[in-house]
């Protein structure tokens, strides 16, 4: 199966920037704790964010791939926020910026429709 984490994590940062722009704000302490306890995705969906795709049994595996990615993201940047993810007052853009930094960190995506560009 193709490592599609990055378009799921492009999924989460689209849906967290829609509870931001209805004005929803949580703690970086809440966010940390979803993501180490791997209930991020059913965090966000309590939230309000349409996180049904990632919640499908079909998308089991998907899910724990993009889990993975912020928990890692998450422990490499907890107590760094401000001064290397420029985020230090609400948790929600917190969620953001591990899922860029979890994008960053991630393998790239493979897809049998994308050509082989043969950079080295």
């Amino acid at each position: 199966m193709p490592d599609h984490r990055q378009i799921y994590l492009d999924d989460v940062i689209l849906r967290v920037n829609m509870l931001l722009d209805d004005g929803l704000t949580a703690s970086f302490d809440e966010v940390h704790g979803a993501i180490q306890a791997g209930r991020i995705i059913e965090w966000l969906d309590e939230k309000g964010a349409d996180m049904s795709i990632l919640l499908a049994d079909s998308m089991s595996d998907e899910k724990a791939l993009v889990v993975e990615a912020l928990k890692l993201a998450s422990t490499v940047r907890k107590g760094q926020e401000r001064r290397k993810l420029g985020v230090e007052h609400n948790g929600l853009c917190l969620v953001i910026a591990l899922a860029l930094e979890a994008k960053a960190i991630s393998p790239p995506v493979t897809s049998p429709y994308l050509p082989d560009a043969g950079v080295q």
